[in-house]
């Protein structure tokens, strides 16, 4: 079922579903944007995740910033929405979750303008980091911020929850499509350091989630962020 509407503004609001998602949006078509910032708190229990947009056609920006979304036993966010514009995944935007195939979800999400990624903090509580996001099939059309394409690339490899091409690729094709042919040079062969460590270990070259007693972020990435042992933290 479609459901239409200009947009979709619920800014500060605050949802919460004990026994399943705060909010389905799933095939929801926006000719304009919508907003889920300035405090807005979503709160669900389970695997459908708290707030899902998958199908969902969106005119304008999809605006998470300052919101919170939570769910102790599952994903935070389900997308796999058409977004014409930017994505705002930034500016104290935080996020709680449980879930081995991302706590953030955006595969198959398509992104007209900017991802801006930038968490004030992601929790996966009682999960490794490589669960807090899944990129596989997400695509964008400029360069993603904040950080460097070195600060993508660790964000790849080390809080996704397998290998795979794709995300690799799609960093790549931002930076081609900008000049920045060093840059592209970079990920290409990062992806490919990847994809031959991976296969050494497995003997294929798309894996289920890391081992947690592999090295850890801080020890691969210097400038990476400390992890304890439940709770999972990425900052900008």
């Amino acid at each position: 079922m479609t459901t239409s509407a200009a947009q979709l503004i619920l800014s500060g609001a605050r949802l919460e579903n004990t026994t399943g998602p705060a909010l389905i949006a799933d095939y929801l078509r926006t000719d304009q944007s919508v907003v889920l910032n300035s405090d807005f708190t979503a709160t669900g229990v389970g695997g459908l995740g708290t707030l899902r947009l998958v199908g969902a056609h969106i005119g304008g920006q999809l605006n998470f910033e300052k919101g919170r979304l939570e769910n102790a036993a599952g994903p935070a966010l389900i997308s796999g929405a058409r977004v014409v514009d930017d994505m705002l995944l930034h500016d104290e935007f935080t996020a709680v979750g449980a879930d081995v195939r991302g706590m953030i979800r955006l595969a198959d999400t398509r992104i007209g303008g900017t991802l801006l990624f930038a968490a004030g903090s992601l929790r996966s509580t009682d999960l490794p980091p490589e669960t807090l996001v899944t990129l596989d099939g997400a695509t964008y059309t400029g360069i993603p911020k904040p950080g460097s394409h070195r600060h993508w690339l660790w964000l790849i490899r080390e809080h996704t929850p397998d290998y795979a091409t794709q995300p690799y690729q799609q960093l790549a094709a931002v930076y081609r499509a900008a000049g920045q042919d060093r840059e592209v040079r970079d990920i290409l062969m990062a992806q490919r350091r990847h994809q031959i460590e991976r296969r050494a270990i497995t003997g294929s070259d798309r894996i289920g989630p890391k081992s947690p007693s592999g090295p850890s972020a801080s020890a691969t990435n210097p400038g990476a962020p400390s992890f304890c042992r439940s709770q999972y933290f990425l900052s900008p």
